[in-house]
Parts: structure tokens; C-alpha cells; sequence
């Protein structure tokens, strides 16, 4: 008599063949079990691709190369349907890069019609592209410390405070009026 595990892993190898030999079917029932369980569904996938990292990499790696077009299309339409979340995933990408701390939401993220710095509207592509600021810059991405400003200010705003910039335009005044 078998024990359950051994049952189990019967019960794998039988459904392995059938789909072997009905890979149609197979296709079908499984995306027919994903539509009525969505949330085992996507536990199952992240437990897959977390005991399968390296191949998942691979084929991602693959994919990419043979469809570099769509993969850069897809990437910019995802850019402007989801701004929000794209500034929110930068933003986390250089926090983790800049050892920073990060605690922001997309619910954070507010994205106006003008730059509030400048007063130019913003366009996607150019300097004039929403940007996320860190307000107080040593603080991190925590919620209350971030504004979503042009990528220009945020150039010129960069590393210096307040005082530092007036003392830039005071000078700048000066050498335009001579």
C-alpha cells in the first residue's frame, strides 16, 4: 500500500502523461483552473519562479532578445498607463541601489497637472518628465517627504538647499545685467 506521498507523486506522473498526450486540453483545463482560482494561481507561480530563479531568468533573457520591439513598446505603454507606480518603482530601484530608506505607496504619488517648481506642464520623454523629488533628500522615500516635480527642477534642485540656489540666481542675475 502506498502512502500519501507516494500517492501524491503517482497522481504527478499520471497527470504529467495525460497532458503529455493532450497538450490542447491541457492548456485549456489549466487556464480554465487559473480563471476560477486566481489567488492559488498566482501562489503557485511565485513558488515556482522562486524554486526556479536561474530559469526564469534564462527565459526572460530569451523572450527579451527575440522580441525587443514589443518589449520596448509594451514598456513605454505600461510607462504611461501607470505613471505612478513606475515613478513608486524607480524610486524603490535607487533606494535599494543608494542603501536610503523606503516606506512610500503608490497612494503617496501624486502626480499634478503643472510642475510645481517650474509651472511647465509635464511631457513625458523631455526634461520636462514627472520626476520623484525627496524633499528632505537624507530622510529617503517616506511618505510626507516626496513631491513629484519635473525632472528639469529636480536637476536643479539636485543637491542644493535652498539658500545654495537663491545664492546661484542672485549671481546669475548679476552676470545677465552686465
Amino acid at each position: 500500500m502506498m502512502n500519501s506521498e507516494e500517492k501524491r507523486e503517482s497522481s504527478r506522473k499520471s497527470r504529467a502523461a495525460w497532458c503529455a498526450r493532450n497538450p490542447e486540453k491541457a492548456r485549456k483545463s489549466a487556464a480554465e483552473w487559473r480563471a476560477r482560482n486566481p489567488e492559488k494561481a498566482r501562489e503557485a507561480t511565485a513558488k515556482w519562479q522562486a524554486e526556479n530563479v536561474e530559469r526564469c531568468a534564462e527565459v526572460s533573457a530569451r523572450w527579451y532578445a527575440e522580441n525587443l520591439e514589443k518589449a520596448k513598446s509594451t514598456k513605454v505603454r505600461w510607462k504611461k498607463e501607470n505613471p505612478e507606480k513606475y515613478l513608486l518603482n524607480t524610486a524603490k530601484a535607487r533606494a535599494k541601489e543608494k542603501d536610503i530608506p523606503f516606506s512610500i505607496t503608490v497612494e503617496d504619488i501624486v502626480i499634478p497637472e503643472k510642475c510645481p517648481a517650474l509651472g511647465t506642464p509635464f511631457k513625458t520623454g523631455t526634461q520636462q518628465a514627472a520626476s520623484l523629488d525627496r524633499i528632505v533628500p537624507v530622510l529617503g522615500y517616506i511618505p510626507g517627504n516626496v513631491q513629484v516635480i519635473s525632472r528639469r527642477a529636480n536637476m536643479i534642485k539636485h543637491n542644493a538647499d535652498s539658500e545654495e540656489i537663491q545664492a546661484v540666481c542672485d549671481w546669475l542675475r548679476n552676470v545677465e545685467k552686465s
